[in-house]
């Protein structure tokens, strides 16, 4: 059973986000990394929520591993099709990786700086929510708090907005964000842009320079 909050949301919009990367330390080619997010406004969550689970017809979901077989593709396709009906994707990107940031920390840093002051997600005129995939306890979670509270102290993003780590269990709305990093991945890498000429029609990209 799912263990996600079914609180009414009551903010002017809720913005969920999610990563992919290829570091350094994997010798690939290619280093990146992203970060992804979906906006939606507070009044569709719960629609949106409810289709979501409808489309999985799961308890999870993974992009990566339904890219694996036919059917998989198919409920990408159909997790695009929703997410451009009812989100505003954005894709935040990082390329290449320093070669001495080994584990992408750095760039998953100043990626997390450009999505949090960036006026697409973040008016200080809204109260808005933001949920990020929570990562691990110690070092990862830390960092991302981090850059949290640096935000907030500069002023970058308005005090009433709401910013709090979720797993994916927790929130399917997250798999939402999930979809758009796949679907800008495979575009970007793997050269297939099936899914992402579904969601670049309302998407926007915008890249790291720093």
């Amino acid at each position: 059973m799912l263990m996600f909050s079914e609180a009414k949301f009551r903010f002017a919009h809720s913005v969920f986000i999610d990563e992919s990367f290829q570091l350094p330390e994997a010798r690939k080619p290619e280093t990146y990394y992203l970060l992804c997010a979906v906006k939606l406004p507070k009044e569709s969550t719960n629609f949106v929520r409810h289709r979501v689970l409808e489309i999985s017809g799961k308890e999870t979901w993974h992009s990566t591993d339904l890219l694996k077989t036919n059917s998989g593709r198919d409920l990408i396709l159909e997790m695009c099709q929703l997410i451009s009906q009812t989100c505003e994707p954005l894709v935040f990107v990082k390329q290449p990786i320093s070669k001495s940031d080994r584990l992408g920390e750095q760039a998953r840093a100043n990626l997390f700086r450009l999505l949090l002051q960036d006026p697409q997600l973040n008016k200080n005129t809204q109260e808005n929510s933001l949920v990020y995939e929570k990562r691990l306890p110690g070092i990862q979670a830390n960092a991302d708090l981090r850059v949290i509270q640096d935000a907030h102290r500069l002023g970058l993003i308005g005090s009433s907005t709401d910013i709090r780590p979720r797993y994916k269990s927790e929130e399917p709305l997250l798999w939402l964000a999930d979809t758009v990093a796949s679907a800008y991945r495979q575009f970007h890498t793997a050269r297939n842009s099936e899914y992402w000429n579904i969601l670049s029609k309302n998407a926007q990209t915008k890249w790291a320079t720093d």
